[in-house]
Protein backbone atom coordinates (compact mmCIF):
# COMPACT_ATOMS: atom_id res chain seq x y z
CA UNK A 1 0.00 0.00 0.00
CA UNK A 2 1.36 3.42 -0.70
CA UNK A 3 3.19 5.28 2.48
CA UNK A 4 3.51 1.80 3.91
CA UNK A 5 6.32 0.25 4.71
CA UNK A 6 7.31 -3.14 3.03
CA UNK A 7 9.60 -5.90 4.39
CA UNK A 8 11.35 -8.70 2.49
CA UNK A 9 13.17 -11.41 4.16
CA UNK A 10 16.01 -13.25 2.09
CA UNK A 11 14.91 -17.00 3.17
CA UNK A 12 18.57 -18.54 2.84
CA UNK A 13 20.77 -19.48 5.53
CA UNK A 14 24.35 -21.52 4.92
CA UNK A 15 27.85 -22.19 5.83
CA UNK A 16 30.09 -20.43 5.43
CA UNK A 17 27.81 -17.49 6.41
CA UNK A 18 26.54 -16.27 2.64
CA UNK A 19 26.84 -12.72 1.20
CA UNK A 20 23.35 -11.27 0.48
CA UNK A 21 22.94 -8.66 -2.41
CA UNK A 22 19.78 -7.28 -3.58
CA UNK A 23 18.88 -6.39 -6.81
CA UNK A 24 15.63 -4.54 -8.39
CA UNK A 25 14.73 -4.96 -11.82
CA UNK A 26 18.49 -6.78 -11.99
CA UNK A 27 20.12 -3.49 -10.79
CA UNK A 28 21.86 -3.79 -7.74
CA UNK A 29 20.75 -1.84 -4.90
CA UNK A 30 22.82 0.30 -2.68
CA UNK A 31 21.03 1.59 0.42
CA UNK A 32 24.12 4.30 0.55
CA UNK A 33 22.81 5.60 -2.69
CA UNK A 34 19.24 4.65 -2.23
CA UNK A 35 17.46 6.65 0.32
CA UNK A 36 14.72 4.79 -0.04
CA UNK A 37 15.96 1.38 0.75
CA UNK A 38 17.40 -0.06 4.52
CA UNK A 39 19.61 -3.02 4.03
CA UNK A 40 19.63 -4.81 7.87
CA UNK A 41 20.32 -8.24 9.64
CA UNK A 42 23.96 -8.53 7.63
CA UNK A 43 21.77 -8.47 4.49
CA UNK A 44 19.02 -10.38 4.83
CA UNK A 45 16.54 -7.76 5.85
CA UNK A 46 15.84 -5.15 3.09
CA UNK A 47 12.56 -2.47 3.86
CA UNK A 48 11.06 -0.01 2.02
CA UNK A 49 9.47 2.93 4.74
CA UNK A 50 7.28 4.52 2.48
CA UNK A 51 6.16 2.54 -0.47
CA UNK A 52 5.21 4.76 -3.53
CA UNK A 53 4.18 3.32 -6.75
CA UNK A 54 7.43 3.48 -8.71
CA UNK A 55 8.75 1.16 -6.06
CA UNK A 56 6.46 -1.91 -7.49
CA UNK A 57 8.43 -4.29 -9.29
CA UNK A 58 10.74 -7.60 -9.29
CA UNK A 59 13.26 -7.56 -6.00
CA UNK A 60 15.91 -10.43 -6.18
CA UNK A 61 17.70 -11.95 -3.13
CA UNK A 62 21.10 -13.27 -3.94
CA UNK A 63 23.05 -15.54 -1.09
CA UNK A 64 26.62 -16.18 -2.34
CA UNK A 65 29.48 -18.40 -0.66
CA UNK A 66 31.82 -20.64 -1.80
CA UNK A 67 29.85 -23.48 -2.16
CA UNK A 68 27.59 -21.89 -4.14
CA UNK A 69 24.64 -18.78 -5.05
CA UNK A 70 20.94 -18.84 -4.03
CA UNK A 71 18.13 -16.80 -5.74
CA UNK A 72 15.01 -15.64 -4.67
CA UNK A 73 12.91 -12.98 -6.28
CA UNK A 74 10.09 -11.09 -5.16
CA UNK A 75 7.20 -9.25 -7.42
CA UNK A 76 6.01 -6.42 -5.97
CA UNK A 77 2.74 -4.68 -6.51
CA UNK A 78 2.03 -1.37 -4.51
CA UNK A 79 -1.76 -0.55 -4.55
CA UNK A 80 -2.56 3.17 -4.58
CA UNK A 81 -6.05 4.46 -3.94
CA UNK A 82 -7.77 6.62 -6.81
CA UNK A 83 -6.53 10.33 -6.85
CA UNK A 84 -8.09 12.72 -9.56
CA UNK A 85 -6.11 14.97 -12.20
CA UNK A 86 -7.59 18.16 -11.35
CA UNK A 87 -9.66 20.32 -8.88
CA UNK A 88 -12.19 18.00 -6.98
CA UNK A 89 -15.34 20.34 -8.00
CA UNK A 90 -15.71 21.92 -11.48
CA UNK A 91 -18.93 24.69 -12.03
CA UNK A 92 -20.15 24.10 -15.87
CA UNK A 93 -22.51 26.36 -17.33
CA UNK A 94 -24.01 24.86 -21.34
CA UNK A 95 -26.17 26.09 -23.38
CA UNK A 96 -29.88 24.14 -23.81
CA UNK A 97 -29.55 21.89 -26.86
CA UNK A 98 -25.76 21.92 -26.15
CA UNK A 99 -23.45 19.09 -25.38
CA UNK A 100 -21.02 18.42 -22.45
CA UNK A 101 -18.33 16.11 -21.34
CA UNK A 102 -17.59 15.44 -18.02
CA UNK A 103 -14.23 14.30 -17.54
CA UNK A 104 -13.79 11.55 -14.58
CA UNK A 105 -9.36 11.47 -15.00
CA UNK A 106 -8.74 8.72 -11.94
CA UNK A 107 -5.68 7.01 -11.52
CA UNK A 108 -4.74 4.30 -9.18
CA UNK A 109 -3.55 0.72 -8.66
CA UNK A 110 -5.27 -1.17 -9.76
CA UNK A 111 -7.02 1.21 -11.89
CA UNK A 112 -10.10 2.36 -10.27
CA UNK A 113 -13.90 0.83 -11.11
CA UNK A 114 -16.06 4.61 -12.16
CA UNK A 115 -19.47 5.07 -11.11
CA UNK A 116 -21.52 8.47 -12.04
CA UNK A 117 -24.06 10.11 -9.73
CA UNK A 118 -26.81 12.95 -10.34
CA UNK A 119 -28.19 14.97 -7.41
CA UNK A 120 -27.05 11.72 -5.09
CA UNK A 121 -28.60 9.26 -7.06
CA UNK A 122 -26.70 6.42 -9.56
CA UNK A 123 -27.17 8.39 -12.58
CA UNK A 124 -29.55 6.45 -15.00
CA UNK A 125 -28.35 5.99 -18.95
CA UNK A 126 -30.81 7.40 -21.12
CA UNK A 127 -30.66 8.70 -24.81
CA UNK A 128 -29.27 12.06 -23.85
CA UNK A 129 -26.32 10.35 -21.32
CA UNK A 130 -23.04 8.08 -23.00
CA UNK A 131 -20.67 6.81 -20.90
CA UNK A 132 -17.08 5.98 -22.43
CA UNK A 133 -16.16 2.51 -22.15
CA UNK A 134 -14.28 2.85 -19.10
CA UNK A 135 -16.47 5.30 -17.57
CA UNK A 136 -14.29 7.79 -17.25
CA UNK A 137 -16.37 10.41 -19.76
CA UNK A 138 -19.89 11.24 -19.47
CA UNK A 139 -21.26 12.85 -22.27
CA UNK A 140 -24.84 14.67 -22.03
CA UNK A 141 -26.08 15.72 -25.45
CA UNK A 142 -28.93 17.75 -26.51
CA UNK A 143 -28.73 19.45 -22.80
CA UNK A 144 -32.22 20.75 -21.71
CA UNK A 145 -33.22 22.37 -18.24
CA UNK A 146 -33.25 19.00 -15.85
CA UNK A 147 -30.19 18.26 -17.08
CA UNK A 148 -28.97 21.03 -14.64
CA UNK A 149 -27.48 19.44 -10.98
CA UNK A 150 -24.40 18.40 -9.28
CA UNK A 151 -22.81 15.54 -10.98
CA UNK A 152 -20.24 13.44 -8.68
CA UNK A 153 -17.68 10.81 -9.98
CA UNK A 154 -16.41 8.14 -7.65
CA UNK A 155 -13.64 5.91 -8.33
CA UNK A 156 -13.05 2.99 -5.95
CA UNK A 157 -10.59 0.86 -6.01
CA UNK A 158 -8.95 -2.03 -3.12
CA UNK A 159 -6.72 0.85 -1.67
CA UNK A 160 -9.60 3.60 -1.23
CA UNK A 161 -11.76 6.10 -3.28
CA UNK A 162 -12.17 9.47 -4.17
CA UNK A 163 -14.56 11.94 -5.97
CA UNK A 164 -15.30 14.92 -8.14
CA UNK A 165 -18.21 16.97 -8.37
CA UNK A 166 -19.05 18.86 -11.64
CA UNK A 167 -22.16 21.54 -10.95
CA UNK A 168 -23.86 22.08 -14.07
CA UNK A 169 -26.07 25.21 -14.92
CA UNK A 170 -28.30 25.12 -18.29
CA UNK A 171 -28.67 28.21 -19.86
CA UNK A 172 -32.17 27.75 -20.80
CA UNK A 173 -33.81 30.06 -23.70
CA UNK A 174 -36.61 32.18 -23.00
Amino acid sequence: MENFPFVLICPFSAYPTPQFTWMKEGQILNAAINPYVVITDGGKRLEVKHAQAEHAGKYTCIAKNEAGESRKDFLIDILVPPSMDSDLTSQLTVHENGSLILNCSATGNPFPSIIWLKDGNELELDNNYFLSSDNIQLEISNVEAHDSGTYVCIATNVAGSSEKEFIVDVMCKF
